[in-house]
């Protein structure tokens, strides 16, 4: 925690490393840290890179990611998230959902052509990531996003890496996301997919290209 706000409290004496750049960076003593915002999925139109992260990635010594991504893509992280996120004891999303909240689920699932029966085994933080990954496939985000691509580049190279939080804590994340507001989270999300969906579909002023806008 002291190490998260300690790095948010340098972030408002950083200066961008390029005009509009995604990249910071924070000067201490004789220590630089660059810090990027990045996105965990992309569209293939979206590389390469802005040369930013390029620059920042070269002259890092150690690159420090959101949680150890090695350890989320490990098979058995992905049995304990899925054993984590899926009702095993006789409960399905109808127990989690008021009558009103699944109806609106059915509808949309119903309008993109799913299957709502293909949800019911999951709890509601899952049917969530499963319907936002759907979503984002039809707008072509189907790439592994910055994080995974520098991951990869620094394992290639012998470069270290770290996360600031284990795969335990992202998992316990997930696993209360919602809790106790499982209508909400619901009701929101497709709120916000919907949004999406319109916010990608080309108007009459901006012609066919660029239904989707970083």
């Amino acid at each position: 925690m002291k190490l998260i706000v300690a790095v948010l409290l340098n972030l408002l004496l950083a200066l961008p490393v390029l005009a509009a750049s995604p990249v910071w960076e924070v000067k201490s003593g004789g220590s630089t840290a660059y810090l990027g915002g990045t996105c965990h999925a992309l569209r293939d139109g979206d590389f390469p890179l802005p040369a930013a992260f390029d620059r920042a990635y070269r002259q890092a010594a150690a690159v420090v990611f959101e949680t150890d991504i090695g350890e989320l893509e490990t098979p058995e992280f992905q049995q304990k998230m899925l054993a984590g996120l899926i009702h095993r004891d006789g409960r399905s999303l109808q127990d989690d959902l008021s009558p009103q909240a699944y109806e609106e689920l059915k509808a949309y699932c119903e309008k993109a052509g799913l299957q709502i029966t293909a949800l019911h085994q999951m709890k509601p933080p899952l049917v969530v990531l499963t319907l936002v990954s759907y979503e984002l496939q039809k707008l072509g985000v189907t790439q592994n996003g910055v994080d995974h691509f520098y991951y990869a580049r620094a394992k290639a190279e012998g470069k270290r890496t770290e996360g600031l939080e284990t795969a335990e804590d992202q998992l316990g994340f997930l696993a209360v996301l919602g809790k106790g507001m499982a209508d909400e989270l619901i009701e929101q999300s497709l709120a916000e997919m919907n949004r999406m969906a319109r916010s990608s579909r080309p108007s009459s002023k901006r012609g066919k290209e660029g239904t989707l806008r970083s």
